[in-house]
């Protein structure tokens, strides 16, 4: 469902209707990726093991062992005569024989078990093998390198590190100095003994809370400041370590 939201040109599409029963693959088939299905004017992709999707298909591919055996509309396969041909004729027996003969369906299941049976004991003797090519994963303890801090200090850019830097040390330096400036206030206030004192310094009291005022405003003004800045560096930290991780997996050798 997600895929047919993206409204794209090219579906690759691998194997999904083998992971659901029957009828459903068929209703999916039929309503989405086959020639009446949402997807009908879009190019689909389909890896299938469903002998039954095929005759709907525009274009057979055949694969065997990593190789392309035959590529063609279903009837033409079927016209060749090839390695195509004869395992649908093959299926289409079997199938013909089960219905004519439920007993026989006990020994084809059992005869299917053994087989899938004995495939995955050859997968698992190939993975022994392949083990000692694979290096077991371990974690990484103590702390964090200076050079890992570094490279994420300049995928964020150093300007806006040491923006961020500044805006919370002001911000700290405003709420030390708000706090201090509270103290030189009170000392001032204790310094006032009588009514006429307290009249002329009234201009003085709007002086000191002016400062206190700036000083309060600023501390928080700076901390959301730098909360933008730590949000804008990350973003550009993010996609730089992202683009570089891609450019490098993109270019990687791979082996099969």
């Amino acid at each position: 469902a997600r895929a047919i939201y993206q409204d794209a040109d090219v579906y690759l599409l691998d194997d999904p209707l083998s992971a659901v029963d029957s009828h459903v693959g068929k209703h999916i088939f039929d309503k989405v990726i086959g020639p009446e299905g949402v997807l009908k004017r879009k190019v689909r992709l389909l890896v299938t093991h469903g002998i039954s999707f095929l005759p709907k298909c525009d274009l057979i591919v055949v694969m065997d062992q990593g190789r392309i055996r035959e590529v063609g509309a279903y009837a033409e396969l079927i016209d060749n005569e090839g390695a195509f041909a004869d395992f649908i004729r093959t299926y289409t027996n079997v199938e013909e024989k089960l219905e004519d003969n439920p007993g026989m369906k006990g020994e084809f299941m059992t005869h299917q078990l053994s087989k899938q049976k004995s495939v995955e004991e050859e997968a698992k003797k190939s993975e022994v093998g392949k083990k000692a090519l694979i290096k077991e994963e371990r974690a990484e303890r103590g702390a964090v390198k200076f050079s890992v801090i570094y490279a994420y200090i300049k995928a964020c850019t150093l300007s806006l590190s040491f923006l961020t830097l500044f805006l919370f040390i002001a911000s700290n330096g405003l709420l030390v100095a708000s706090n201090f400036w509270l103290n030189v206030w009170s000392n001032s206030n204790a310094n006032t003994t009588d009514d006429v004192n307290a009249t002329a310094d009234s201009g003085k009291s709007l002086y000191y809370l002016g400062i206190y005022a700036a000083l309060g405003l600023g501390q928080p003004l700076f901390v959301l400041l730098g909360l933008f800045s730590i949000a804008t560096g990350s973003i550009i930290g993010s996609r730089v370590l992202h683009n570089k991780m891609l450019f490098n997996v993109l270019r990687s050798p791979m082996s099969f």
